[in-house]
């Protein structure tokens, strides 16, 4: 049923997400064998070189885009699957984001 959780990896811009997106996997999937823990949580950076075949991405931010305007780190992180990526993010924080505007 689905995928397999060690071909999911799910990648977060910022530490503090990070920890609490695996906080939230702990408590309500690790213990369910239909879910288990994906492949691999952690950040954009660390992920750097390394890529799986579902990357779900997490660009959730409330004020301002951030690091993410590098456009290096922006293609790191929307180049590391093979098969399926999954970003969810509020599109109205980088509708205007001048480095993000398609040329």
């Amino acid at each position: 049923l689905g995928y397999p959780a060690n071909k999911i990896s799910i990648l977060s811009t910022y530490n503090g997400q990070k920890a609490l997106i695996r906080d939230v996997i702990k408590q309500r999937c690790s213990w369910n064998p239909l879910f288990g823990d994906p492949g691999k949580i952690t950040t954009v950076d660390r992920f750097q070189g390394q890529q799986n075949d579902y990357i779900i991405v997490s660009l959730v931010r409330t004020q301002n885009v951030g690091h993410l305007r590098d456009v290096r780190r922006l293609i790191v992180t929307m180049s590391r699957a093979r098969l399926g990526l999954y970003v969810f993010g509020r599109f109205s924080l980088f509708e205007n984001c001048f480095e993000l505007t398609p040329v």
